[in-house]
């Protein structure tokens, strides 16, 4: 079933293990951990993933929000090795709940890493990882109906954030369109509302990936 609303698929949303938002752990007790798909349990309701050599479980259940890039997925046709977002909350007895599990194929997550980019206070160039650790609040990914229907692609806009000292985003250009100018001024508005350590960047390049809203089984 495809509806006409499109996801901004914003692959940037898939940040390394290490990255926690401190406003997200604050205001609702909730952390964010990602990492490979090493074992799903549909019995038990149980997902594993391996993050930065660390084997973390997760129990999952009815109320547990399951999706994918690709759109609605089934946990039984996940593979392992797929790339996994788990959000999850501290249940009795300590164990860790997810409340939203996102999955993003390999090819995507590579191809995402190689277009983040940025320049350090140092005047240094680093890229994917080496970006996302500094990433200290990213606001939701959003959903977007516009008037003029989108073709179906896989190419990526580029934007180039401007980094103040204290981390806020003072400026967003294109440097590569999605072929939207509605979806070009959306993603602008969406990336300035990112913050970065303080004192570490003073440019920043992140891609933007969309697709149209379809629900299938992959």
């Amino acid at each position: 079933m495809r509806f006409p609303n499109l996801l901004l698929a914003l692959i940037v949303t898939l940040l390394p293990a290490s990255f926690v938002s401190a406003k997200e752990v604050a205001d609702t007790g909730l952390h964010t951990f990602y990492g490979q798909v090493e074992l799903i349990d549909p019995v038990k309701k149980v997902i594993v993933i391996q993050s930065h050599k660390q084997r973390l479980v997760f129990h999952y259940n009815q109320q547990t929000r399951i999706s994918s890039t690709l759109g609605q997925v089934s946990m039984d046709r996940v593979v392992r090795g797929t790339n996994a977002a788990v959000v999850m909350r501290v249940g009795e007895g300590n164990i860790g709940i997810a409340t939203e599990i996102r999955f993003v194929p390999a090819a995507t997550w590579a191809q995402t890493l190689a277009l983040i980019s940025g320049r350090t206070m140092n005047a240094q160039t680093i890229a994917g990882t080496a970006v996302t650790r500094l990433v200290v609040y990213k606001p939701a990914s959003e959903e977007w109906s516009g008037a003029v229907p989108l073709a179906r692609r896989n190419n990526a806009g580029l934007f180039m954030l401007s980094v103040a000292p204290d981390g806020t985003v003072s400026n967003v250009t294109v440097r590569q369109t999605t072929g939207y100018p509605e979806l070009d001024e959306r993603a602008q508005r969406w990336m300035k509302k990112w913050r970065f350590k303080a004192n570490s960047l003073t440019e920043v390049q992140l891609p933007m990936f969309f697709s149209e809203t379809t629900y299938k089984q992959y």
